[in-house]
C-alpha cells in the first residue's frame, strides 16, 4: 500500500519543541543525520512511544495535515515491516493542525 494518510503524528520532547516556538518551521536531528523526520500514524503511536520515548515525561504530540506539507512525504518500510511516514525536509507550521502535551504513561509506559 503506497497511499499517504491525510494526517500523521510526530512525537517530540517539550525541550526540543520549545526551541522552535518562534520559528515558521520545525525540524529534528534526524533530518540532519538521516535526511528525514520520523512520524507515525495513530495506530503506530503506542509502539513509537514505547520504543523511543518511554523514559520521557514531557512529550509533545504534533498532528500534521499531509496535504499542507511543503516538504515531501513518503511511506517507507522500517525494520518492523510496517510502513512509517517520513518527511524529507522541514515541517512548515501551517501543516501542524494540533500541538498537545502527552504522557508516555497514558500508553502504558513510565
Amino acid at each position: 500500500m503506497n497511499s499517504k494518510p491525510q494526517k500523521i503524528l510526530h512525537v517530540t520532547t517539550s525541550k526540543i519543541w520549545n526551541q522552535f516556538q518562534s520559528l515558521p518551521f520545525y525540524e529534528t536531528e534526524s533530518l540532519k543525520n538521516e535526511g528525514f523526520i520520523h512520524n507515525c500514524t495513530k495506530g503506530q503511536l503506542p509502539n513509537v512511544i514505547g520504543r523511543h520515548f518511554s523514559s520521557h515525561q514531557a512529550l509533545i504530540l504534533l498532528e500534521i495535515e499531509t496535504a499542507k506539507l511543503t516538504s515531501h512525504l513518503f511511506m517507507e518500510a522500517s525494520n518492523t515491516k510496517d510502513r512509517y511516514p517520513h518527511i524529507y525536509g522541514r515541517v512548515n507550521k501551517e501543516a501542524t493542525t494540533s500541538i498537545n502535551p502527552i504522557h508516555a504513561q497514558r500508553y502504558g509506559y513510565c
